[in-house]
């Protein structure tokens, strides 16, 4: 039995899912005989692509000792990822310790890993920014990366020495600060895979990895010398394919060659101000105090940013700050991956102009109690006007001049919850919020990715299929959970959102445009022109469907509300030092002047 311990619930790791890749399978399958790998040492290079575009190489060097395993490898993913790891490991592969260092999109980044006989103690590092995460476990650890290979490898070497046809583990995902059970089964399936340009005769390894309820299948495709030729998945565009020693050899010869020619260094954008900065100099802007409320039988924390010296006026115009999907905090981050406070910044910001923030923190998401998957929009709409009903009788807040401002799905509930009457807000602040239903967003989503992954037609109506009939289930369905039987359980969609069919289920039935058409309050749609989850057209399909609200699109602005410099992909995580935006910040401020600062 596992007994698991985190300060807060975190985010995946920044490559969350292996991918689609093509196999060249043989009519009549035999299967290969496979054996453990016997070399001191391996060396392999993998090309990792995404839709079929090179986003770059994943090296595994493994040492087999008499005590176990030494790994020493690397990932290189150009600007965005720079990092290397260190695993040493008993003969079965369990972990005695773990560590990694390199940088995310610029910012250093650092992974140390302590295991005992409870369990193990994480101390990860990000730009400066500490944080510490105790995971308890009775069961021998092994380590599992996407990003890296060698954890999987690994579980190939375990199941092959056992003899057995089925390997279940316990595993630690270092970068995601979690624990996550994972399983590598033998299909006995063997054929032809394409591998550098070259056919390799492999055998097929299924591989399950649950963390957090979110489940990753994946197919590993092992020569007859034991090692990983291929890895793919049914769903998603990424593909670890394993270059040949010749094309290795060649690159490295380039390689060398180019380290020879002269340098020539290209200006890059200088960042005068950080986050840190912003926060120091903003905080004197602002009181903030901790605020808790009971709601649909739950303990909700938050944090109240108002104006310095507003409760001894009539009080500052506040708003409520619903925050995205997921497990983000009363900062706005999701550690370890996002750690720039974003929705911190944006409370100092507006306080500094004269506008009361309170940050809250969602049924289920630490500090608050409860169970994050067992909610519904209806849940979170009732949560929000528990806060504003706590607001309308707090000490200097305005209670005749209430707003609230929804981010991503914060802006699907702020929608839903006034158009319903459950909250009467005075103005509503959408930022980055989709325009369409949930259930056409997942579908255009999905299809997209697998034709990404060169699909060919008959894939895609299977793919069409898988998804209508999950969305068909999960629509049907009455509980928070979707059972996995029947069909459902062959079916390789299911499992990515069987855990929260409560809340995707009330989600789905909503038509955002026909929300907000129903809303008679000022409104205002922000859209990054950067944003890689929202799209423009989404906020303009608000925009149409509710004439008088007022549509900005900030070209250079990301879905975590930053400016990027450059390609969107830049901002697929914002640096731990990135800023808010400052147009939005005014641009908001200015919205807010002529509407929640007038209202009575």
């Amino acid at each position: 039995m596992n007994h698991h311990r985190t300060p807060t619930r975190l985010a995946r790791p920044l490559l969350i899912a292996l991918a689609l890749g093509a196999a060249l399978l043989l009519p009549t399958p035999v299967v290969a005989q496979v054996s453990i790998p016997t070399e001191a040492s391996t060396t392999t290079v993998y090309e990792l692509s995404q839709s079929q575009v090179p986003l770059g190489e994943v090296g595994v060097d493994i040492e087999r000792t008499a005590d176990g395993y030494q790994s020493n490898s690397f990932v290189v993913l150009d600007g965005l990822l720079d990092v290397s790891d260190e695993l040493v490991t008993r003969p079965d592969g369990t972990a005695i310790s773990y560590s990694l260092a390199g940088s995310v999109q610029g910012i250093e980044i650092s992974v140390d890993a302590v295991f005992s006989d409870t369990g193990v103690e994480l101390e990860i590092d990000q730009g400066g920014n500490t944080s510490s995460f105790e995971l308890l476990t009775e069961e021998p650890l092994y380590v599992l990366d996407n990003n890296f290979m060698d954890g999987f490898q690994l579980l190939v070497n375990a199941l092959l020495a056992s003899g057995d046809e089925q390997l279940e583990v316990t595993a630690v995902v270092p970068q995601a600060a979690a624990l996550a059970e994972a399983s590598l089964r033998a299909t006995g399936e063997s054929a032809f895979v394409i591998s550098d340009d070259e056919r390799v005769w492999a055998t097929r390894f299924d591989a399950t990895v649950t963390v957090r309820n979110q489940v990753n299948d994946l197919a590993l495709w092992v020569d007859d010398a034991g090692e990983i030729a291929l890895v793919e998945q049914t769903i998603g565009a990424v593909r670890f394919e394993r270059r040949s020693a010749a094309s290795v050899a060649a690159a490295d010869d380039a390689a060398a060659l180019a380290a020879q020619e002269p340098k020539v260094t290209e200006p890059t954008d200088a960042q005068d101000e950080t986050a840190e900065d912003f926060l120091a100099a903003s905080a004197k802007c602002v009181d903030v105090a901790k605020v808790q409320v009971q709601s649909t039988g739950e303990t909700l924390q938050g944090l109240l940013s108002l104006p310095r010296g507003a409760a001894a006026g009539r009080g500052a115009p506040t708003l409520v700050l619903l925050p995205g999907s997921g497990a983000v905090d009363l900062r706005g981050n999701v550690p370890p991956v996002i750690n720039n406070a974003n929705y911190e910044q944006l409370a100092n910001a507006l306080g500094c102009r004269g506008y009361g923030v309170l940050r809250v923190a969602k049924l289920g998401i630490a500090p608050s109690s409860g169970d994050a998957n067992a909610v519904t929009i209806d849940t979170y709409a009732s949560n929000t006007a528990a806060w504003l009903t706590l607001l309308a009788e707090t000490p200097g807040v305005d209670a005749r001049r209430l707003g609230v401002i929804g981010h991503s799905e914060g802006g699907l509930v702020a929608l839903y919850a006034s158009a319903t009457g459950v909250i009467e807000p005075q103005v509503v602040v959408l930022l980055a919020t989709a325009g369409r239903p949930l259930d056409v967003l997942l579908t255009e989503q999905l299809l997209a990715s697998a034709r990404r992954g060169g699909a060919d037609e008959a894939a895609l109506a299977r793919l069409a299929e898988q998804v209508d009939d999950v969305i068909a289930a999960l629509k049907a369905s009455t509980g928070t959970t979707l059972e996995l039987e029947g069909e459902l359980a062959s079916n390789p969609v299911a499992s990515l959102f069987a855990h929260a069919a409560g809340l995707l289920r009330t989600e789905m039935a909503q038509d955002p445009a026909e929300l907000i058409a129903a809303l008679d309050m000022p409104i205002v749609i922000f859209q990054g022109g950067k944003d890689l989850q929202v799209a423009l057209a989404d906020g303009r399909t608000l925009a149409a469907a509710a004439p008088s609200a007022l549509l900005l699109e900030l070209p250079a602005m990301s879905h975590h509300l930053v400016d990027v410099n450059g390609p969107a992909v830049r901002g697929l995580l914002p640096a731990s030092d990135a800023v808010i935006s400052p147009t939005l910040v005014e641009a908001l401020a200015t919205f807010l002047n002529g509407t929640l600062k007038l209202a009575r």
